[in-house]
């Protein structure tokens, strides 16, 4: 990324990546009836950060797909043009860091 990065500094071009978490999806909806049949939504998500993984997730629940792309708008417009060939955690602090 950093090359890519490089290769168009000066241009006016902004390269980043949005590095999302666990997010709510259909898929994951589906994939939580199967582990959880019977339990509302909301009770399969806190199932699932209890016994799971995604444990260490600092919101301690599912990334939204709004706040994805909120991340993602940030980043598109002008105003943000100093941030470039980054890599942009949206996962609600699931990795503690990450490295280019």
């Amino acid at each position: 990324m950093g090359g890519h990065a490089s290769a168009v500094a000066g241009t006016g071009v902004t390269v980043n990546c949005v590095l999302p978490g666990p997010t709510m999806s259909d898929g994951v909806l589906a994939m939580f009836d199967e582990l959880y049949p019977g339990l509302d939504p909301g009770e399969q998500e806190r199932h699932y950060f209890a016994e799971n993984r995604a444990s260490a997730s600092l919101l301690k629940r599912l990334i939204r797909p709004h706040e994805v792309a909120s991340m993602i708008t940030y980043v598109a417009p002008e105003q943000a043009s100093a941030t470039t060939g980054r890599a942009l955690g949206a996962d609600g602090g699931l990795v503690p860091t990450i490295v280019p």
